[in-house]
């Protein structure tokens, strides 16, 4: 399979290792079809965009793909959202978005 490099950062959780470019196309592709779902909550672009701000995990789940997108900065908003493998759109139950919490510091007290 010929991946470009952006694609090789994606961290892609399945039994069937070649499915990862099927996968991310599909995903592209429903992204781009709900981009006014996803505006608002400031994921704009594709996932080649989203490497460059996130850790990107899609798991392959039975009939979804989970995509986890957590900020490589350590701060500000983590998402998670599933695709459906069957019409190739998002879930829009599933999106979840949470807060990165700073590490706690140490307390020698």
């Amino acid at each position: 399979m010929n991946n470009p490099d952006w694609k090789k950062e994606i961290r892609f959780i399945s039994d069937d290792k070649d499915a990862s470019g099927a996968a991310i196309d599909l995903i592209n592709r429903a992204i781009e079809l709900d981009a006014e779902f996803l505006e608002p909550e400031c994921l704009v672009g594709s996932l080649k965009e989203y490497t460059e701000e996130f850790v990107v995990t899609i798991k392959d789940a039975e009939s979804l793909y989970d995509i986890d997108l957590n900020p490589k900065s350590g701060e500000g908003h983590d998402f998670s959202f599933s695709v459906d493998k069957s019409t190739g759109r998002i879930d829009r139950q599933s999106l979840a978005i949470g807060e990165v919490l700073p590490e706690p510091e140490d307390d020698d007290g």
